[in-house]
């Protein structure tokens, strides 16, 4: 999986450069973070689509666009779908 890989070579490069230079800062930039948070929200909702019964799969579709939308900007129909689908994530 490349995001693994991703992810392991980070933490390598992270921890070489901690023990080598101890008074380095560690700087995270908002891109990388929600460009990470988004693929793997991406992976985890294709698993779950390929994973879901055909009843569920109508529900399912468009929930994309909830996940990755400001709460603020939802409308009150997309605020209770999300509700709903995050209700169905605690199962």
């Amino acid at each position: 999986m490349k995001l693994g890989i991703e992810f392991l070579f980070t933490c390598a490069v992270i921890k070489n450069s901690v023990t080598c230079r101890p008074d380095t800062d560690i700087v995270y930039d908002k891109f990388h973070i929600t460009a990470n948070y988004n693929e793997v929200i991406e992976i985890i909702r294709r698993r779950e689509w390929r994973q879901a019964e055909e009843d569920d799969k109508p529900f399912l579709k468009g929930q994309r666009f909830n996940l990755f939308r400001n709460p603020e900007n939802l409308t009150p129909r997309a605020k209770s779908s999300l509700k709903e689908l995050l209700a169905m994530n605690e199962d």
